[in-house]
Order: C-alpha cells, then structure tokens, then sequence
C-alpha cells in the first residue's frame, strides 16, 4: 500500500478504498529532517527546490521536474498536468507518453475512470497512491484497458500537488509492467518535493497570466453529438492545429468537447462554465467557454468559445495571482475608477484599509502606482515605463513576490 495523508485528513476517507489508520501523515510545512530523508535525497531535494526557483518558462519548467523525478526515481514514464484550480481540469500537460495514449486518455480516459478525474483527485486526503488504489478492477479500468497495458506499463504512482484548497497539478509516474514496487525512501522524497513542486506550479502559472495580453480574436468550435468536431471558424482552427506552439488549447478544447458530448447524450447541465487559459508560446489569455445549443434541425449541438481574457474578467482569476478576496474586492474598485473614500464607503471599511490592501497589492503584482496596475490587469503594456514614480528606474520598483 502507498498512502502517505494530508495534514488533518482522516484515514479511511470512502474516496480512497483501501487506506487505513496505519498511513503515513504528512504535513507540507515538515522539515526534510522530520521525513527522515537521507543524505542523497536532501541532495537531490535540494536540487529540485533550484529548479523550482529557476525562471524557466512554465511548460520547460513542468517537463525539468517530470524528468528529473522520473531519473530519480526510476520511472519509465510520466503525464505531468497543469490544473485550473477552480474547476480541477487539466489546462497543460507534458508527457512521455506517446500521441495514441495521449489521444487515448482525452477520449476513453477522461469522465470515464476516476483516475481521469484529477480534480476529485486532489481533493482526496491522500498525497501518493498508487492508481490501482482508486478503481476496484483495474483490468476493467479506460486508463489501464487503453492507456498503461497498450504502453507496456503496469504499476504507476499518482502524486497529487494541492494548497490552500486548490488543486495546481497532478504527476503520474509510470514503470514498466512487472517492474519492482517502490520503498518508503522513495514516498518520503517524493511527500517532500510535493509542496516545492505545488508553490512552483502556482508562482509560474500567475506569473504566466501576467506576461501575457488578451487574444485579439475570437476562436469558435462547433461539436456533433458524439463528441467529434462538426465546424470551427478560421480562428478556432488555427488555435486547434497548435498554430504557434501551443499545446494548452487543444487539450482543454478537446475535453471540453467531451464534457459538451456528454451534456448532450444525458441532457444535463454542464459542470464548467468557463476556464481560464494562458498560451505560454503566443503570451497571450484565453477564456475558453462551452455553450450548448439547438440547431434548425432541433439537434442539439455544442459550441465551444475561445475568447479573449483580461483580469478583471473573473474575480476568481485575481485570486489565483495571488490575491486575497478582499484584495481582489478593493483592485475591482479602483480599477472601476472609484477613489478610495469611494471604494472604502462600497466596502464598509476604512480608507486606511483601502490603502493598506492597495500597497499589498503593488507588492504582489510589482506595479508602482494605480495606473500601473490597471495597464497591467487589463492587458496594455504601453506606456508602463513612464508610469513609474519620479526619481525611480524599472529597477527601483517594487519587485514582485510571485518571482
């Protein structure tokens, strides 16, 4: 059994089968000493909190650290997946896997396991598991019917990366079929990378949002009942095909074809309303959204919407840079233009509180002044230099605490 427990998580949890009072605790905060880890893997921690520091840009920094734990600890493969923190889908994802197993995860794997379910995934009270933890007849299971036994592979480890009731990744790590289980040397290192890998993935993914502008241009995608693509317009095509480098779109593009297929076949709801995306090639946002409608014919069809993104369009996206919610209230207001007698009388609080958030807020997004900051969070980087206070270069400005 591999179970190694969030903090304050109870054992036992009816999400995870299997796991008794006997597993591990972990608790993010320990110190390397407290996992008993030894002398090799501090080393070798050590080199991976570097990594995580390094300014690598995210999709380069998420294939280093795969890599380098699949060295480390012997795995053949891997699937590293960058999540939307609110809604858990998967947005990026890089791997060793190849293109048919790819394919074969978006379309037989996700909402058909629940081991393609990465944000029920990380909400679990468990760190590691391995995935046959998770299914009662793995030999039954889509991942392991169309995606590990076609590969070659057999055991594979699933380590999930969550904080502050968010879920920002999930890793899988996979060995070959018949290969040697691993020890508790290996869990240890692993429960101890997890929150550097977690911090990273958060600190590159708002850095990301902020270096890049809205899109300029709209992307539409129709799809038939059955989940295929019916019509797209030359936007929504271009951004399919990857024009440009980007491999972001056409993932979540794809599940979001899937979940549209499935509102259609059970006429439901569906359970996403939007997501946001960042092309980390094109440094340009992207709010991808569903929509299902009803066509001359009265045949249901799904739409999918690739539009551009600024800040302010989802108070929810201030929060994931970093912000809190009352932050994120106060950046609201006074990017609306309200002064901070205004803002402060619209939140029932002090104008000393309305400044107290602002100069948080600065810190956090390394901005000078009000000005500065609303160019920054709606996109237009013109004129940015000019707005720094007198007597200040780029390099007196505040820097920020996401770097």
């Amino acid at each position: 059994m591999v179970c190694i427990m969030r903090a304050g998580c109870a054992p036992g949890h009816p999400g995870n089968p299997g796991c008794n009072k006997a597993a591990t605790r972990y608790d993010g905060g320990m110190a390397k000493e407290a996992l008993r880890l030894s002398p090799t893997d501090r080393r070798e921690l050590d080199a991976l909190e570097r990594l995580c520091r390094s300014r690598l840009p995210r999709p380069a920094l998420m294939r280093s650290l795969a890599e380098r734990l699949s060295r480390y600890t012997g795995a053949e493969s891997y699937c590293f997946s960058l999540l939307d923190p609110g809604s858990g889908l998967p947005t990026e994802a890089v791997s060793k896997l190849e293109d048919g197993a790819r394919r074969a995860w978006a379309e037989r794997v996700f909402l058909r396991s629940p081991l393609g379910n990465m944000g029920w995934l990380t909400r679990q009270p468990h760190l590691i598991q391995l995935a046959e933890q998770f299914v009662a007849e793995p030999d039954h299971d889509p991942l392991f019917r169309y995606v590990l036994l076609p590969s070659g592979l057999g055991p594979m480890l699933c380590l999930s990366l969550a904080a502050r009731g968010f879920g920002w990744g999930y890793l899988n790590l996979m060995w070959p079929s018949g290969a040697a289980r691993f020890g508790e040397e290996e869990k240890r290192f692993l429960a101890a990378a997890a929150p550097i890998m977690t911090e990273a993935l958060r600190r590159s993914a708002a850095l990301a949002f902020l270096s890049a502008l809205p899109a300029d241009s709209v992307g539409l995608i129709t799809f038939a009942p059955d989940g295929s693509i019916e019509a797209a317009n030359e936007v929504g095509y271009a951004l399919m095909a990857g024009e440009g480098g980007s491999c972001s779109i056409p993932l979540t593009v794809a599940l979001m074809g899937q979940l549209l297929r499935r509102a259609m076949a059970d006429d439901t709801p569906l359970p996403v309303c939007s997501l946001p995306i960042v092309d980390a090639v094109a440094q340009r946002r992207y709010r991808i959204r569903p929509e299902l409608l009803r066509g001359r014919d009265g045949r249901a069809r799904g739409v999918v919407v690739i539009e551009p993104l600024r800040a302010l369009d989802d108070a929810s996206v201030l929060i994931q840079l970093g912000l809190t919610r009352r932050e994120a209230d106060v950046v609201v207001a006074t990017v609306k233009g309200l002064s901070t007698q205004d803002a402060a009388a619209v939140l029932g609080v002090s104008p000393h509180t309305i400044e107290h958030h602002l100069g948080n807020v600065f810190s956090k997004l390394a901005v000078g002044s009000r000005s500065e900051m609303t160019a920054l969070l709606l996109g237009s980087r013109s004129g940015r230099a000019s707005e720094a206070p007198r007597g200040t270069s780029s390099a007196d400005r505040p820097r920020s605490r996401l770097q």
